[in-house]
């Protein structure tokens, strides 16, 4: 089962990454497909190719390219001292990674700026917050068995904020 969620799964109906809401998000002043005086079916309204350097409109709405979010601004270089709300999983299967042992995985809350970027869409799924709050690459998250990994995911899921966790939820259907 594919345990990666993604803002726009959790994201309330008609929120954009950029934080503005959809003015319209029940289609209401969406052209009609009513039928004319003579119940005769109204004739589909042709649709003009886009002009060169503009980009064709996707039948969801929006545009054909998936608009990237902004760079996160310039962040200074930060070293937190101590080990306050850290958990530390030993591993049931430990595993080397390019020749370093890997024998527990130390997870650390999310820093505010991890939550900003999870919902600004630059984080784009749960694996990658995972990543960051543990410090290791993703794809080495993917090496892990189960159950370290479900194990893993718990913590970060259980160190998440309310309202992301709630979201999650939301989103795998519990």
């Amino acid at each position: 089962m594919d345990q990666r969620v993604y803002p726009s799964d959790i994201a309330p109906e008609g929120f954009t990454p950029s934080g503005e809401r959809d003015p319209d998000p029940m289609g209401a002043f969406a052209p009609s497909s009513s039928l004319t005086d003579d119940d005769e079916p109204s004739p589909e309204p042709t649709q003009q190719p886009p002009w060169p350097g503009e980009e064709e409109p996707s039948p969801v709405g929006g545009t054909a390219k998936e608009a990237e979010p902004e760079p996160a601004p310039p962040r200074p270089n930060v070293e937190y001292v101590g080990v306050g709300g850290q958990r530390r999983h030993m591993l049931l299967c430990p595993l080397k990674i390019e020749g370093k042992m890997l024998r527990h995985v130390t997870i650390a809350p999310p820093a505010l700026w991890d939550v900003q970027d999870f919902l600004a869409g630059r984080i784009r799924s749960n694996f990658e917050m995972a990543s960051r709050m543990t410090g290791i690459d993703g794809v080495a998250l993917g090496a892990l068995k189960w159950p370290d990994a479900d194990i893993v995911l718990q913590i970060v899921t259980d160190m998440l904020p309310e309202f992301i966790r709630d979201a999650i939820e939301r989103a795998a259907g519990t």
